[in-house]
C-alpha cells in the first residue's frame, strides 16, 4: 500500500464511470455530489476498494422507480465522510447485524458471493474508520 494525496472526487467519477453502462441498463442515475477540493492523505487502494463496493451494491439492489445513486464525500470536522445513497431494496432489520459477515448474503437474488460488506469492514478497519448503515426496507439505504 501506497500512502499519497487522494482527491475524492476524481476516484468516485472514475469509479462511477466503470459502472455508466449497467447504470444506462437500469434506467438508473449516478450521481457525485463531492466537492471538487476534498483531498486528504490516505491509501488510494483502499479508498477505492471501498467506494467500488459500496457502489456496486447500491447498484445491483437499485429500485424500480427512478432509481439512483448518490455518492458524496465531505469534511466534517477532522473527518472524511463518504455517503452513498440509494433509494433501493432496503436490507431487512433481521439481517442487519450480519451484513458485514463473510459469505453472508441477504437477498437470494444477490449476485455476488457475500464478500461485498466484509471486504468494506476490513478496509476500513485498516484505515481506522468506522461504517454506518441505515436502511428502510423498500425505500433505500444510506452507507455512511
Amino acid at each position: 500500500l501506497v500512502l499519497k494525496d487522494i482527491s475524492v472526487k476524481e476516484v468516485i467519477d472514475n469509479i462511477l464511470i466503470q459502472y455508466e453502462e449497467e447504470a444506462k441498463s437500469k434506467s438508473l442515475v449516478l450521481k457525485n455530489e463531492t466537492n471538487k477540493q476534498v483531498t486528504f492523505k490516505s491509501y488510494p487502494a483502499l479508498i477505492m476498494l471501498i467506494v467500488e463496493n459500496l457502489v456496486e451494491n447500491a447498484i445491483q439492489f437499485c429500485g424500480v422507480d427512478h432509481p439512483f445513486v448518490k455518492v458524496m464525500c465531505y469534511v466534517h470536522e477532522r473527518e472524511i465522510i463518504l455517503e452513498v445513497i440509494d433509494n433501493g431494496q432496503g436490507i431487512q432489520e433481521e439481517y442487519i447485524p450480519k451484513i458485514y459477515d463473510m459469505y453472508f448474503r441477504a437477498n437470494v437474488s444477490s449476485r455476488g458471493n457475500g464478500l461485498g460488506l466484509y471486504i468494506v469492514r476490513k478496509a476500513l478497519d485498516k484505515l481506522k474508520g468506522d461504517i454506518q448503515i441505515k436502511t428502510v426496507l423498500h425505500v433505500g439505504t444510506t452507507v455512511r
